[in-house]
C-alpha cells in the first residue's frame, strides 16, 4: 500500500544566469496514521549533491491526508557543467524506511553557460607617468630632508640636550666657552649658535655643517675627584683648556689619584684666552727598600742620618734599661720595618736601641752638605 504521494513539475526548469533557482514539489500522508518523513535529493550526477538545499530542512512531520509544498532550491556554482542536469526525491518514513518510501519522477533543470564578459576595461597606461613623476617628487622631497636637516633654535638650552640633537640630526656640534658671567643656575646654557661665524636661526642646513655653540660654564668643583672623573667632567662641561696635572705624594691611601687643589677655582667661567687649567694631584709616593741596620751594625744616629738621605722619616723607640750594655747602646736592636722591606718616600722608619735617648747633630750634618754641595756647583 501506497504511503507517500509525490508531484513534481513537468516542465524543464531553467536556473538564472546565476545557475540558482528553486523547483517545487508536493508531498501528501495518504496513510491514516502520522508519519515522521525525511527527504532525500537523488542527483544523476552525484557531483551535484552539493548544489541541492531543501528549504525548511530535510526532517518532516506529516499528519494523516497531509500535503506539504517542498521548495527544493538550486545553486550551481561555477564548477557546475552548463547543460541539462536531473534528480528526483525520495520519501522515506523513517521507521519503515525500507518499506515505507516514494520517489518522484525526474526533474530537469538546465544550468546556463558562463561566458566571460566582452569588453574588459582598457588599462588606464596614462597612470604610469603620474605614478612615476609621484615617485620622482616624494623621492626628491625624501632625499632634500635628508640631506638638508632642520637645525633649532638651541640658545637657552643645555649644552648637553642641544649636542646630542644636532648629532642625531646629523650636524658637527662645537663647543666654545664664554667669559659672560651668568646665574649659576644658569650654568651650562647655549648663548649664542653660530656657522662660519654667522649667527644661526632655526633652519635647514646641510647635513654635515659644523654648528659652533657657545655656552657660559662655570668651573666646576673638582676636589676629591679622581683625575679621570674630573678629565671626563671638563670634557663633559665642552672646556677646550689644556689640562695640566702637577703630581704630589701624599702618605694618605685614601687620597691617592685624586684632586686636592684647581687653578682656576670653583665659581667663576674660564676665559677663552685661559690657556690651561692646573689639578693637583696626590700620588702614591715612591717605595723604597729599607736597609738592614741590625745586621749592619749601625748606630741610631747613622741610620737616621741614612734614612734621612733617602727622603725617610726616623723615629726612636727605647728598650728598657735592662737591655743596656755598656759602650754599645747606640748600636740598634732592631727595626720597623724590617731590612728588606719596603717603605713609601716620605714615611717612617722605627730604630729601636737601649739606654737614654740620643740627639744626633743631623742638622749640623745636613747644613754643611748643602753648604758644600753649593760651593762645589758654584765652581762648576
Amino acid at each position: 500500500m501506497a504511503t507517500f504521494d509525490i508531484t513534481r513539475p513537468k516542465d524543464v526548469i531553467r536556473l538564472n544566469p546565476d545557475g540558482r533557482g528553486d523547483i517545487p514539489f508536493t508531498v501528501t500522508n495518504v496513510t491514516a496514521k502520522p508519519i515522521r518523513a525525511r527527504l532525500e535529493i537523488k542527483p544523476d550526477n552525484p557531483a551535484d549533491q552539493s548544489i541541492f538545499t531543501v528549504e525548511g530542512g530535510l526532517d518532516r512531520t506529516l499528519r494523516p491526508n497531509e500535503t506539504q509544498n517542498i521548495r527544493t532550491l538550486v545553486a550551481a556554482g561555477p564548477g557546475t557543467a552548463a547543460g541539462s542536469h536531473k534528480f528526483w526525491l525520495k520519501v522515506v518514513d523513517t521507521e519503515l524506511p525500507d518499506d515505507n518510501f516514494a520517489e518522484s519522477q525526474s526533474v530537469e533543470f538546465l544550468v546556463p553557460q558562463r561566458e566571460a564578459h566582452e569588453g574588459k576595461l582598457k588599462f588606464p597606461w596614462w597612470i604610469i607617468p603620474l605614478a612615476a613623476l609621484l615617485l620622482l617628487c616624494i623621492g626628491g622631497g625624501a632625499w632634500y630632508l635628508h640631506a638638508y636637516p632642520k637645525a633649532g633654535d638651541y640658545r637657552t638650552r643645555k649644552v648637553e640636550d642641544a649636542v646630542t640633537e644636532l648629532r642625531d640630526q646629523g650636524f658637527e656640534p662645537k663647543v666654545l666657552t664664554t667669559d659672560i658671567v651668568l646665574d649659576p643656575k644658569q650654568d651650562g646654557l647655549v648663548v649664542t649658535q653660530t656657522v662660519d661665524g654667522k649667527p644661526l636661526a632655526a633652519g635647514r642646513l646641510k647635513r654635515g655643517t659644523v654648528v659652533t655653540l657657545q655656552a657660559s660654564r662655570l668651573m666646576p668643583a673638582l676636589k676629591g675627584r679622581t683625575l679621570a672623573e674630573a678629565r671626563a667632567e671638563l670634557a663633559a662641561k665642552g672646556f677646550p683648556q689644556e689640562i695640566k696635572v702637577v703630581s704630589t705624594p701624599s702618605q694618605d691611601p685614601a687620597t691617592w689619584d685624586k684632586v686636592q687643589a684647581q687653578e682656576p677655582d670653583p665659581g667663576p667661567p674660564v676665559k677663552p684666552g685661559q690657556g690651561f687649567i692646573q689639578l693637583a694631584v696626590s700620588v702614591k709616593p715612591q717605595e723604597l727598600n729599607v736597609p738592614d741596620f741590625v745586621a749592619q751594625g749601625k748606630t741610631y744616629c747613622q741610620a737616621a742620618t741614612e734614612l734621612s738621605a733617602m727622603g725617610v722619616n726616623s723615629a726612636e723607640q727605647l728598650l728598657p734599661l735592662s737591655f743596656t750594655i755598656p759602650g754599645e747602646n747606640e748600636r740598634l736592636r732592631g727595626q720597623s720595618p724590617l731590612g728588606g722591606q719596603r717603605v713609601l718616600k716620605g714615611g717612617t722608619v722605627t730604630l729601636i736601641h737601649a739606654g737614654a735617648p740620643i740627639r744626633c747633630f743631623r742638622w749640623f750634618t745636613s747644613v754643611f752638605h748643602n753648604e758644600v754641595r753649593n760651593e762645589v756647583l758654584r765652581i762648576r
